[in-house]
């Protein structure tokens, strides 16, 4: 089963050369700010594409999809489009679960949740982020956020840190799915491997919104899953 991996094509996506496979996936970031005719313009040309599945979610850029996420739900439908939200598919006997949630930085990004403990009045505490991470199946094969793991293909140029989730790494070094794709951090675009989990940073933009980097694709014998 070969899979394409894409992520962060802000609005750029007609300009990729594709290669050939049989299940693409792209893990957010499609358009700038998630205007509806970004949305639009999208999905019908990711729904044209000629791969057997076409499995998408959202990133932080695709505001639209979380303010209207039900018109947007349609449109992915009507396009013959997957898209997941904290949510699965199982494809070729490949399980797939995909989230669009990322730690919170800056204002008025899609999908941002907190990453500390937070004490509401009637004060149970509960950390928001952990609450997504927490429905990530322990028998997923192939996992999609659009943020990284902490320390996994997370390093900023300008900030000189990693940003990745350390929620989400404890998460994926608990289960260990066979791949885990991502995307957010345009410069970090690139493969790396920890135990038996293939991490795919799939970034198509570089850190200066050009849409230069290559697909990545990944083959996984589904037959052996």
């Amino acid at each position: 089963m070969k899979i394409i991996c894409i992520s962060d094509t802000h609005n750029y996506h007609k300009t990729i050369k594709l290669p050939e496979g049989d299940i693409i996936v792209h893990t957010g970031d499609f358009s700038s700010r998630g205007y509806n005719h970004e949305l639009e313009d999208f999905t019908k040309w990711y729904g044209s594409l000629k791969y057997k599945h076409k499995v998408l979610i959202a990133g932080n850029h695709d505001i639209g999809t979380e303010k209207k996420e039900l018109e947007f739900k349609k449109m992915c439908t009507d396009n013959d489009i997957i898209y997941l939200n904290d949510s699965g598919i199982s494809l070729e006997g490949i399980l797939f679960w995909g989230s669009p949630v990322t730690p919170r930085f800056g204002n008025g990004w899609a999908w941002n949740r907190d990453i500390e403990n937070l004490i509401p009045p009637r004060g149970t505490v509960y950390n928001p982020i952990k609450d997504h991470w927490d429905r990530i199946p322990d028998n997923v094969d192939v996992l999609l956020t659009h943020g990284p793991p902490k320390g996994v293909l997370d390093f900023t140029y300008y900030d000189q840190k990693h940003v990745g989730c350390p929620i989400l790494l404890d998460k994926v070094l608990d289960i260990a799915p066979k791949l885990h794709i991502f995307g957010h951090i345009h410069e970090c675009q690139g493969m790396d491997q920890i135990g038996d989990t293939v991490f795919v940073n799939a970034s198509i933009c570089t850190l200066q919104y050009k849409p230069t980097n290559k697909p990545i694709v990944v083959e996984i014998d589904n037959e052996k899953i």
